[in-house]
This record gives C-alpha cells, sequence and structure tokens, in this order.
C-alpha cells in the first residue's frame, strides 16, 4: 500500500500539459551562442598530468583532452604506462 501511495504521488506530480496544447511558441532572445575557446584547436592534443583520489584510491597519470569534430571532444585518462582509467568523448 505504501507503494502505491508513492506511485501515484510521483505520477500525479510528474505530469504536464502538452506544450501543443498550451500554445506556447518558441521565443527568439536574440542572443548569440556562446563560444567559449578552451581545447578550440583539432590540431592540438592537450596532454596534463593528473591525480585523482575517488573513494580512498589514488590515481595518477595523464589526463589528455582532444577536440575530434566541430562540437565534439575526447578526453581520455590514462595511467604513465599506457591503460586508460576512463576514455569518453561529448
Amino acid at each position: 500500500m505504501r507503494y502505491l501511495l508513492i506511485s501515484i504521488t510521483v505520477l500525479l506530480v510528474g505530469c504536464a500539459s502538452y506544450p501543443k496544447k498550451q500554445k506556447l511558441t518558441v521565443l527568439d532572445t536574440g542572443k548569440q551562442a556562446l563560444s567559449i575557446p578552451y581545447f578550440s584547436n583539432p590540431e592540438t592534443d592537450y596532454v596534463y598530468k593528473a591525480g585523482i583520489d575517488v573513494f580512498d584510491n589514488h590515481f595518477s597519470g595523464l589526463l589528455i583532452v582532444k577536440k575530434t569534430d566541430e562540437n565534439t571532444h575526447r578526453v581520455a585518462f590514462t595511467t604513465e604506462m599506457g591503460s586508460k582509467i576512463f576514455d569518453f568523448s561529448f
């Protein structure tokens, strides 16, 4: 019974109206897009010596940031011997 009450509460609070039903429109503010020049050269690999402390463990190695495309970057944290700890792109 407790989970039923929680589920109904979440369902009622989480529901929203459909935007087209409310006749909402997109408003152009005329603002320029924000340009961030950090890590913007696609021909350069940015390499930093880094250390991370997580859950009482210490990891040290190289943090590598590279711009791969117009809107994407790749970030990798590797040990100095070459093992990847994490590697992601956004």
